[in-house]
């Protein structure tokens, strides 16, 4: 299997505390011609670039042509990478405005005939902002995926 590019991590702080988690920065260096101009500036994602894009549905199970469209759709969210929030409230990290108009499009695409289809897209930062309620007991929202993504 070969490669475009070489890549090579260094670390550029030493070693941080946050609570018992240790977190490294590293800094990417890129060697490839097609990567000539890029910026080799420290590689972090940011909270307020990154999105989620929350889907929420209603739609009708009346009929077996109905049952047979919302079993598509609900398949369809999780094969394009959507999590169960909550019941008909599907939600998806992205890591850019632009690949979340991508999954907003592939949502679009495939709307039942029946029914109503909501999407709501948040940064991360609002996202994490978030409180979840158990009963009486307090849950923190879901952790953004560290891996950014590159398709």
């Amino acid at each position: 299997m070969g490669t475009l590019s070489r890549r090579t991590q260094t670390p550029i702080d030493s070693q941080k505390e946050h609570g018992r988690d240790r977190v490294l920065t590293y800094k990417l260096r890129i060697t490839s011609p097609i990567f000539r101009n890029f910026d080799s500036s420290i590689m972090q994602l940011s909270g307020y670039r990154s999105m989620w894009v929350v889907t929420m549905f209603d739609l009708p199970t009346d009929t077996k042509e109905s049952r047979r469209d919302y079993a598509r759709f609900r398949k369809m969210l999780l094969e394009d990478g959507f999590t169960q929030t909550q019941y008909s409230i599907y939600s998806r990290h992205c890591a850019s405005e632009e690949n979340a108009a991508v999954h907003i499009q592939r949502v679009e695409k495939n709307v039942p005939p029946d029914g109503e289809v909501r999407i709501l897209t948040v940064t991360d930062r609002q996202f994490e902002r978030m409180r979840i309620f158990w009963g009486k007991m307090r849950m923190s929202p879901a952790v953004a995926p560290q891996q950014l993504e590159l398709f």
